[in-house]
């Protein structure tokens, strides 16, 4: 799923919660301000996901807070989903 709404992000996410803690999907999400950022992170931080900002020169990078970066896109996944696309090296 990708979700692109000019700094509604927030707003879509909640009204996503009941599928969003019930099924966990995989999702690309753009961040366009640290404060959207912020409100995102809040919403899904007990949820079990990893955040990859999307880097177009050096690829996929894991961060642990989500903010403003000059290419805007993140990956939103659990780790099983990161283990599978070979992006995290953590065990489980």
């Amino acid at each position: 799923m990708k979700i692109d709404v000019e700094t509604h992000e927030p707003e879509v996410l909640e009204g996503f919660s009941l599928y969003l803690s019930s099924y966990k999907p995989t999702f690309l999400i753009e961040i366009l301000n640290d404060e959207v950022g912020e409100k995102v992170q809040n919403l899904v931080k007990d949820l079990g996901y990893l955040y990859f900002y999307i880097d177009e020169e050096k690829g996929l990078i894991q961060v642990k807070k989500v903010k403003r970066y000059d290419n805007f896109n993140y990956l939103f996944c659990s780790k099983e989903t990161a283990l599978k696309l070979g992006l995290s090296t953590e065990t489980l």
